[in-house]
């Protein structure tokens, strides 16, 4: 790899390929012309939680799930919207850890082209980015927690410092 040009997508990367010289660091952060230019007041009506993303246990999805139950079985009316791909294992698919806690009022939507995704994080409560503590997310940004606050929303995220 010393003979290429690299091209690191986080800063963290850098100390793991130590022999690499010539490199760039091009962080994965929306565009602030992507954004939405206001914030969108109108929420959901019920409180809507939103997580978007690739869809795995180590960011944090089968939590996020557990959560949910927790909170619905406390009487707390709640709403899920989970967006990108469900890469979780063929043991724990999502729509069985769904049918297994027996949560309600979720709604799994799969790809959706960018400015739906904003729509629908503008029109919610929270948005969720608890990744696992595992090397490649401590000194990551989740690109989502840039996009919930671009589109105005609070967020749940990791705490690495502790």
């Amino acid at each position: 790899m010393r003979f290429f040009h690299i091209i690191f997508a986080e800063k963290s990367y850098i100390n793991s390929f130590h022999w690499v010289h010539e490199f760039c660091l091009v962080q994965n952060f929306p565009s602030l012309k992507s954004l939405p230019l206001k914030v969108e007041l109108n929420k959901f009506e019920k409180f809507t939680i939103v997580y978007i993303g690739s869809i795995t246990e180590r960011r944090g999805v089968v939590d996020l799930l557990d959560a949910v139950s927790d909170l619905q079985n406390s009487g707390l009316d709640v709403s899920l919207i989970l967006i990108g791909k469900d890469n979780l294992k063929k043991s724990a698919k999502l729509t069985e850890l769904i049918k297994i806690r027996d949560i309600k009022n979720i709604d799994y939507m799969g790809y959706l082209p960018l400015i739906e995704v904003q729509q629908i994080i503008s029109k919610s409560h929270l948005g969720y980015a608890v990744l696992h503590r595992v090397p490649n997310y401590i000194d990551s940004y989740p690109t989502k927690i840039f996009e919930y606050m671009g589109c105005g929303i609070p967020f749940i995220t990791s705490d690495f410092l502790s």
